[in-house]
């Protein structure tokens, strides 16, 4: 098994978020998302970056975990922290097989924490949900030529130095797109509910659900009345909205360190995937929370998890100190293998994302993925031939 880099882009910004948009006639377009912090009006780049993942991701904006990393201390008044949205878009392939990306346009504002497309059309457009530094949620429409976002809603947390650092659709298998919600997670432990009822964004729900930062936030996509979240206290909780949502219905400390990815299975049912700064992944059945099925060590912390758009046994993982992996999980065996390693970023593999593009060229031994790393701000466009 082996990979091709197709592109190799200079974000400007430290890269850590990617996403493909997954809507028919639109899966050519991706999104990156960029983190900088400014310091007394200059650039802030750390002395090192041998810290620990938690040390690392919001490096600026929570206490550092790692003594021996030189990393800023907390002080809202001087620190500014810069992010920028990209909009790119691929073109076909040429005779070689290479895949041409073009920037379209760019949009600069508060650092961003994460981004996910709407996978249901809300409208008549595709949606991007963005979470940033200064507590906004954000949601932008793409124009029809592709080529261009203009905001549709936004909403602020309303609470001084509290970053949204993720969020989630409710609408991956269900087509409510009338009034799709939005889950996000945040720096001061808390989880809200968001709807985009008649085109606003509006906070719905709000509950403290973690000690420290809440890292990750995810809707059951087979009952979106779940919701699973995973805190820097080391805890995985599961939330039943029909019931009290300031009670979790339940709680694991399976995961040693944060909890920092979390996503449920888009194609069987009961089946999701945690990510851990201890560097591990972990395979549930969400019917038998007190133990996972499996466990995977990929070699350094998992900030984000991606299950493929078609392939129910592949997930991409975005490994932190080590690079990008594509692992094949066999839930009935409960096996999971590394089918092949990305390798070619020289930074922190934070963003990842599979092309939703599949027609012709997904035949099972093709993949063309995205991936964005930390402090070389760099995106890439690549190819995993099996």
């Amino acid at each position: 098994m082996g990979t091709r880099t197709h592109t190799r882009i200079d974000t400007e910004y430290s890269a850590d978020a990617i996403e493909f948009c997954p809507v028919a006639g639109r899966t050519n377009v991706v999104a990156v998302g960029t983190y900088q912090v400014v310091k007394d009006g200059s650039l802030w780049v750390p002395a090192t970056t041998a810290g620990t993942p938690e040390a690392v991701v919001a490096a600026a904006e929570v206490a550092e975990k790692d003594e021996g990393a030189e990393q800023p201390a907390v002080d809202v008044n001087p620190t500014s922290r810069l992010g920028r949205l990209l909009l790119y878009t691929l073109g076909a392939r040429d005779g070689v097989g290479n895949v041409p990306v073009r920037e379209e346009c760019r949009i600069d504002g508060g650092a961003i924490l994460d981004l996910k497309w709407s996978h249901q059309l809300v409208g008549t457009a595709p949606q991007l949900g963005v979470v940033n530094a200064q507590g906004t949620s954000k949601v932008f429409s793409l124009s029809n030529d592709s080529t261009g976002l203009s905001l549709t809603a936004e909403c602020s947390n309303g609470k001084e130095n509290v970053l949204s650092l993720s969020l989630d659709w409710s609408n991956r298998l269900t087509a409510n797109s009338s009034d799709p919600q939005i889950v996000i997670s945040e720096s001061d432990g808390s989880i809200a509910r968001m709807s985009m009822a008649d085109g606003a964004l509006r906070r719905i729900d709000e509950w403290h659900a973690h000690e420290f930062e809440a890292w990750i936030a995810a809707f059951n996509y087979w009952n979106t009345d779940i919701i699973y979240t995973g805190g820097d206290d080391c805890t995985l909780k599961v939330w039943d909205m029909r019931l009290d949502p300031h009670t979790a219905s339940s709680t694991s400390r399976r995961h040693e360190a944060g909890v920092c990815s979390i996503q449920s299975h888009p194609h069987k049912e009961h089946i999701i995937a945690t990510g851990s700064y201890d560097e591990r992944v972990l395979i549930w059945d969400t019917r038998k929370m007190r133990a996972p099925l499996t466990e995977y060590h990929t070699g350094g912390g998992v900030w984000r998890l991606k299950w493929h758009p078609a392939d129910p046994a592949r997930l991409l993982a975005a490994s932190m100190h080590n690079g990008f992996h594509i692992l094949n999980v066999n839930i009935e065996l409960a096996q999971v293998t590394d089918l092949a390693s990305y390798m070619e970023h020289t930074s922190l593999a934070y963003g990842a994302d599979w092309s939703y593009d599949l027609g012709s060229a997904y035949n099972g031994s093709i993949e063309t993925l995205g991936t964005c790393s930390f402090y070389d701000h760099s995106f890439h466009v690549w190819d995993c031939k099996f």
